[in-house]
């Protein structure tokens, strides 16, 4: 799965793709539903059903001056392995965070 990122514009994006892994090792991906909240440096955990995109770092570009904002935003969507239902926003992480990890234990 993929969440979040930078395009070539160097705006941070809501996309999100579900990907595949073929038998030969290929991978195809899908488009899911968009985040709610645009970031890059989201991470990204499963637990339960759902995957979570915790926290991450917005960032627009206006007149070629990056604006960034870290964010605190939690948002999880069910997924069942192959479809990924739309993202909703969850209590948020206890302060803004990005360029971190995950780890779900059980």
């Amino acid at each position: 799965m993929i969440a979040g990122g930078l395009g070539d514009d160097s705006n941070s994006k809501v996309s999100a793709y579900v990907g595949q892994v073929a038998d030969d090792g290929g991978v195809t991906f899908t488009k899911g539903p968009d985040l709610g909240a645009s970031r890059y440096h989201v991470s990204l955990a499963y637990s339960q059903g759902f995957v979570y995109a915790m926290g991450g770092l917005f960032q627009e570009v206006t007149g070629g001056m990056p604006t960034q904002k870290v964010v605190a935003t939690i948002e999880r969507a069910a997924f069942d392995g192959k479809t990924l239902s739309p993202w909703e926003t969850v209590a948020p992480l206890p302060s803004p965070l990005t360029h971190h990890a995950s780890l779900v234990y059980k």
